[in-house]
This record gives C-alpha cells, structure tokens and sequence, in this order.
C-alpha cells in the first residue's frame, strides 16, 4: 500500500511539471510575438528612415533653389549659363537667356511660373 503523502507528493510534482511546461509555453509564445512586434518595428523604422531621406533631399534641392533665386537677384542677373545634373552623375550646360521668369515642375505636371 502506498502512503498517502507520497501519493500527494507525486500529484504535487505533476502539477508542478505541468505549471512549469505552460509557463514554458506561455514564454515560448510571448517571445514569438515579441520576435515579430520587432520585426515589424525594424520594418516600420526602414521606411520611416528612407522618407525622412528623401524629404531630406527634397528639402536640401528647395534650399538650393532659394540660393540661386537669390544669387540671381542679388547680382541682377539678365541670362545665365550653369550645368544641370541630369542624373546619374551625368551634367549638362544649360543657358537661361532671361532669368526674369522662374518655371518649375512642382506636381502632377503643375508647372507655376513667377516673374
């Protein structure tokens, strides 16, 4: 005949054993959910670098812009030549023979003129 507290003991351990696997699992399960809350963080941090570079750009193409407006006005210039990038590292001259008119594309083919 087996005792009563050893039969206690024995359903003690089960019981342990089994809390212990579920906290196993419920570890397991948080960490998959953690791994792709990360993954899609990183994913989320990507893009939102990669446009924060491009307005960035943008940004620094309208502060040349307003550069050269004012070097125009500054030096009351009537035509002017500059070499335009037309990508790729590849330039070419351009000749502006009235820079009274400024022309440039804005959007959805929007081209606003000032003058």
């Amino acid at each position: 005949m087996v005792a009563p507290g050893v039969l206690r003991s024995a359903a003690a351990a089960a019981q342990e054993a089994q809390e212990e696997e579920q906290e196993r699992q419920a570890s397991a399960a948080a960490l998959a959910h953690y791994g792709a809350f990360r993954q899609r963080l990183q994913q989320d941090l990507a893009a939102a670098t990669a446009a924060r570079n491009q307005l960035r750009e943008e940004q620094r193409s309208y502060e040349e812009l307003a550069a050269n407006i004012d070097m125009l006005q500054r030096e009351e210039l009537a035509q002017l030549r500059a070499l335009v990038p037309l990508g790729a590292g590849v330039h070419a001259q351009a000749e502006v023979p009235d820079t009274s008119r400024i022309c440039m594309h804005v959007a959805l083919g929007f081209h606003p003129g000032s003058g």
